[in-house]
């Protein structure tokens, strides 16, 4: 894998606020709010894992 290469499950900041077509301060606001989980892979940099963001979703979900 490509160093510059993200495992499909861990996803930056920005591609998972993307993913639920939301804004990065509000994808940070979930984090901050314990919604989403995140992992530290490399130094400082944040990843939001695919399962983390499935699990909001389903908790979101509202039948209709």
């Amino acid at each position: 894998m490509a160093k510059d290469t993200l495992p499909p499950d861990l996803l930056t900041i920005t591609d998972a606020a993307k993913r639920l077509s939301i804004s990065r301060s509000a994808m940070y606001t979930l984090i901050q709010r314990g919604e989403v989980d995140t992992v530290y892979p490399v130094g400082r940099a944040r990843r939001v894992t695919a399962r983390s963001l499935d699990a909001l979703i389903a908790r979101r979900l509202v039948s209709a």
